[in-house]
C-alpha cells in the first residue's frame, strides 16, 4: 500500500487522516514536532477504529520528522491558529516558517 505523511496532528491533520484511513487509500504516518506525543495519540486512537470502521490502513504518529521518507504524498496541516491581536500578515510569517522547516525536511 502506498504511504501518506500528514504534517500537523491537530483537527485538520487528524481528519485528513481520517478520511485516508477509512476509504484504505494508504498507510498513514502522522507527523506533529510541536505537541510530542499528540501525533502517537492521534494514530493509535485511529487505528484502534480500524475494527469498527472498517479499514486495513496502518496508521503511526511521531515527532520524527524523518519518518516521512517514502511517503508518495505528504500532506502539510502544520501551523498555528491566529491569536488575539495578530493580523493576518504576522500569521502568515509564523506559518511560512513553519512551512519552510517542513518543507527542508521533506527534501532531506
Amino acid at each position: 500500500m502506498s504511504k501518506v505523511a500528514i504534517l500537523g496532528a491537530g483537527f485538520v491533520g487528524t481528519a485528513a487522516a481520517t478520511y485516508i484511513a477509512e476509504r484504505n487509500i494508504a498507510d498513514i504516518t502522522m507527523i506533529d514536532v510541536i505537541d510530542f506525543g499528540l501525533a502517537a495519540g492521534k494514530a493509535v486512537d485511529l487505528s484502534a477504529a480500524s475494527a469498527v470502521r472498517g479499514f486495513s490502513a496502518k496508521v503511526e504518529g511521531t515527532d520524527k520528522i524523518e519518518a516521512l521518507a517514502g511517503a508518495q504524498v505528504v500532506v502539510n496541516t502544520a501551523g498555528v491558529p491566529r491569536k488575539p491581536g495578530m493580523d493576518r500578515m504576522e500569521l502568515l510569517k509564523v506559518n511560512a516558517k513553519i512551512a519552510a522547516n517542513f518543507a527542508r525536511g521533506i527534501a532531506a
